[in-house]
């Protein structure tokens, strides 16, 4: 019983997030834009999964947790800033990888701050402009925490960001194994050629016998050929972000 209160209370609270939009904004544009994010940045991440999109000539966004970093089967501070200079893009993911839906104001402002001053060590000068949510866990005091910081924010609901959306819970799309969902994938890009908007597709590990929330190398490899049609642009973040003239000050 305990345990069926809990998940009514959480489904409650999802469901108010995701009515509070903090930074509404009208996304118009015919481009079919589309990104290739990491989270967490396991090491199989940061080598095949960079790799892979490096082959196709794109580049991503890896949302970097500071407390992983050198720890076992994860990114190298070490690997930072080739990464960065190969173009591709680092976000945000807290330093702990709380999830944020149950923190106050001052911790999730700490856990910000402290990603960012571990970074400034491994990548001095370096602005990051975005952020995700660890585990896709948010709330409305999350997200204008965020909003503060960050240009954007990326969610874990499925979707295409077009017409009205929140840039503080931008919609995105899993590339796991587990849920074999490849042939789905690969429609949604066909048909995003068409429609234009901004599709996110994000995943962690990259490995032969991937984690349940990864994906193998030879299902990543088939998605970004996929996204090697004409007509679509493939950027990270903040270089869509940018596109759509909507990269400044968080404040604005």
């Amino acid at each position: 019983m305990h345990w069926r209160l809990e998940r009514i209370a959480e489904d409650l609270r999802a469901t108010l997030t995701n009515k509070t939009r903090e930074r509404n904004v009208e996304i118009a544009t015919d481009v079919p834009y589309i990104s290739f994010t990491f989270d967490d940045c396991p090491l199989s991440a940061a080598t095949d999964g960079r790799r892979i999109l490096e082959e196709y000539g794109f580049r991503g966004t890896f949302y970097l947790a500071g407390a992983f970093a050198d720890a076992q089967d994860v990114f190298q501070s070490r690997m930072v800033p080739d990464m960065t200079a190969a173009g591709h893009e680092v976000g945000c993911h807290t330093f702990n990888h709380f999830g944020l839906d149950r923190c106050s104001r001052a911790l999730i402002d700490k856990q910000i701050r402290k990603n960012q001053e571990w970074l400034a060590g491994v990548l001095p000068g370096y602005e990051m402009t975005s952020f995700a949510y660890p585990m896709g866990r948010t709330s409305a005091t999350a997200k204008r925490v965020v909003g503060e910081h960050y240009a954007c924010a990326r969610g874990v609901d499925d979707g295409v960001n077009r017409g009205s959306i929140d840039l503080l819970e931008l919609k995105a799309n899993k590339i796991y194994s587990f849920l074999a969902n490849e042939t789905d994938l690969l429609e949604l890009i066909d048909q995003h050629r068409e429609a234009g908007g901004w599709l996110i597709l994000y995943t962690h590990d990259v490995q032969a016998s991937p984690r349940r929330y990864g994906c193998t190398p030879e299902m990543l490899a088939r998605v970004v050929r996929a996204a090697t049609q004409d007509g679509l642009e493939v950027l990270p973040v903040r270089s869509v972000m940018d596109r759509l003239g909507f990269l400044g000050p968080a404040s604005e």
